[in-house]
């Protein structure tokens, strides 16, 4: 039985004091002729901490915009504190080293990224800067970047030393605080920054983060390619069907993906043999639960490929009405706005997942998918950003009803980029190419959503043995409990 979810009701609002744009070039005079242009991304693979609008920097040769140990300046206090940029850009307009500042347009969310594009001459260098904007002073900073193509330089985490790390909300504008800053006990000098520590109401265990915090990409791609085999040995997730057809265990699969952020593309190669043709498949009773409707016979179908992201990545919440009911995600709220009396609870048991266009084998069980996706938004087939499935219980606080729900068709501005993908791969638990057995044609209900009829899982980095299980045979896998008590 699983444990049940930790219940953690949100304490942070986002509300960013509006930053004033600035670019410009206060010392162009006597800079080179040939300059070109290239592109600075900014990577958040921070858990919870979001960034205030990054401000990239050109200058020339080495330029100490601060300095650890001395007293941060007006303009990096008010930034560091409020994460309002205008005082930092004006005393850097000032300086006869600063060519051109440009400052992003949103701020930057865990696991995503923005990209801006500066131009840089021979000689020059860039420094990038950020308030963490659930903490009272705190900020980034990578200094000194070459602009020859640098993939993965990293900034590190500063205090600016001019307010007490009281780490409440009330005392920080991005929190929703409105009391004055508190100063008695600051460290009065720029310092290496220790994190969240739990001297206040921001959870050590959600806002925590540790360097480097931020990831900056100079150059004009960030591109690759791995390949993934495919396995019939997939995890036992209950209530599936699962395909270990003979043709299947004689059989193999690999999916291969290519990215690259300049083409705004990433690519799926999926490879099968062995496929089964002609299949049906029938459940027993109907799994179907008041969150989710599956099929119960599927006959003559068709195959769909799915992309899966973020597995525990995105903190997801959970909201239950006022007897302890699951309502669902945000998406399954009645006008988008929660009931009187809900409250919402926070998991990372979910993920995201994206369905190809549907496909059949040839005659002799072969298929191959190519299917091409855009990194900077992935959406599905049906030009979503996908479903999301969250594993929670149907009453708050009741294991005996723990259960899934799915959410397919999922707005495009929710998307996942594949730069959130990567940040996935180093920090948390990677992705997943999976394939399902689907009706055909897909009924309106499971429309973005996969059936219960699953077959080949790869994983990346690699989770799952790729030999064929023994025995290798299809099976039901038993139903949650939530389903066994007709929820």
């Amino acid at each position: 039985m699983r444990k049940k979810i930790s219940a953690q009701i949100s304490t942070w609002l986002a509300c960013i004091t509006s930053l004033a744009a600035a670019q410009g070039a206060p010392n162009a005079e006597g800079r080179p002729t040939a300059v070109r242009t290239v592109a600075v991304t900014i990577n958040n693979p921070t858990s919870n901490q979001t960034f205030s609008r990054p401000i990239v920097v050109v200058h020339k040769g080495e330029a100490k915009l601060f300095a650890v140990g001395k007293a941060a300046s007006p303009g990096l206090t008010e930034l560091a504190e409020e994460g309002n940029a205008s005082r930092f850009l004006a005393e850097l307009a000032q300086n006869r080293k600063v060519v051109t500042t440009v400052v992003a347009p949103t701020t930057v969310r865990p696991g995503k990224s923005v990209t801006l594009t500066v131009e840089l001459a021979e000689q020059e260098q860039i420094s990038v800067f950020g308030k963490l904007l659930a903490t009272n002073d705190g900020f980034f900073a990578a200094e000194g970047i070459s602009g020859r193509g640098s993939e993965g330089s990293f900034a590190a985490a500063f205090d600016a030393g001019t307010e007490a790390n009281t780490e409440r909300c009330a005392d920080i504008p991005s929190c929703g605080g409105i009391n004055s800053r508190v100063t008695a006990g600051s460290e009065g000098v720029v310092a290496v920054h220790s994190g969240i520590r739990g001297t206040g109401d921001l959870a050590p265990a959600v806002y925590d983060f540790r360097d480097p915090t931020a990831e900056i990409s100079v150059g004009p791609d960030r591109a690759g390619t791995f390949t993934m085999p495919m396995s019939l040995s997939i995890f036992d997730a209950p209530s599936e069907y699962i395909l270990q057809e003979p043709s299947m265990c004689a059989g193999k699969a690999n999916a291969t993906i290519s990215y690259s952020r300049a083409r705004n593309t990433v690519v799926i190669d999926a490879e099968y043999e062995g496929v089964p043709t002609n299949l049906t498949t029938t459940f027993p009773v109907d799994y179907s639960t008041p969150y989710n409707r599956w099929p119960v016979t599927i006959s003559n179908g068709a195959w769909q490929t799915w992309f899966v992201g973020y597995f525990g990545g995105r903190p997801t919440k959970i909201w239950y009405d006022a007897r302890g009911r699951l309502i669902g995600t945000k998406y399954h709220l009645p006008n988008g706005r929660p009931p009187a009396g809900s409250f919402a609870v926070e998991t990372k048991e979910a993920a995201i997942a994206l369905c190809s266009p549907l496909w059949i084998p040839e005659s002799d069980g072969h298929a191959h998918l190519r299917w091409e996706m855009k990194y900077d938004a992935l959406q599905d087939s049906r030009a979503t950003g996908g479903e999301v499935v969250v594993f929670t219980n149907y009453r708050y606080g009741d294991d005996n009803s723990y259960g899934r729900i799915d959410f397919g068709g999922l707005p495009v501005s929710d998307a996942m980029t594949f730069d959130e993908v990567l940040n996935s791969i180093r920090t948390r638990a990677g992705l997943a190419v999976a394939t399902t057995y689907e009706p055909n044609p897909k009924p309106d209900y499971l429309a973005s959503r996969p059936s219960t009829v699953s077959a080949w899982l790869g994983t990346y980095p690699l989770l799952i043995d790729p030999t064929p299980p023994v025995p290798c045979e299809s099976h039901i896998n038993p139903p949650f409990p939530g389903a066994l008590l007709g929820f």
